[in-house]
């Protein structure tokens, strides 16, 4: 009777352990992390701009992620983040796809800004990264500029968005 016990509880512990939906989780040369899995992930963006969670993920990407719609000029979406607590170099990283013009996704200080574009024909999900670092004194503002188009139609989805500490 204990040896069947033993055997269902390694059997349970296993099949919780392998979840094939991990979401990855911050450390601490993440300063930003945002999966997008309900509501609250949104509070405090502002912007005129449509923003919606859906059901369309990339591998790894949780159940939801965001999709920003705009035809107007930018930026439509935009929200602070912490700042960082020593100065530090960032970058900035996602999974990202595209539809009508596309759009992008930058972060600003008052030193500089970092940003790239998701073309409007990707799309399939694929990994962004800033190609440059953005040099942040410590305790600096820092805001993450979403554009969905410009002045024609556009929107992108992002999913597993991230500002991350690097060297230079």
């Amino acid at each position: 009777m204990r040896f069947n016990y033993f055997l269902s509880v390694v059997f349970f512990l296993v099949l919780f352990s392998c979840n094939k939906e991990q979401i990855n989780e911050p450390d601490d040369e993440i300063l930003y992390f945002n999966s997008f899995e309900n509501a609250s992930d949104t509070a405090g963006w502002k912007g005129y701009c449509f923003v919606d969670l859906v059901d369309e993920v990339p591998e790894n990407g949780g159940k939801k992620s965001v999709r920003i719609s705009c035809g107007c000029i930018g930026p439509h979406t935009y929200f602070d983040i912490p700042s960082c607590e020593k100065d530090c170099y960032l970058i900035v990283t996602c999974q990202g796809k595209g539809e009508g013009v596309g759009g992008g996704v930058a972060l600003e200080n008052k030193t500089g800004s970092i940003r790239f574009g998701i073309d409007g024909e990707i799309h399939k999900w694929q990994f962004f990264q800033t190609s440059d670092t953005l040099f942040c004194p410590a305790g600096e503002k820092l805001t993450m500029y979403l554009i969905g188009g410009g002045e024609a139609g556009g929107t992108i989805y992002l999913d597993m968005l991230q500002v991350e500490k690097v060297e230079k």
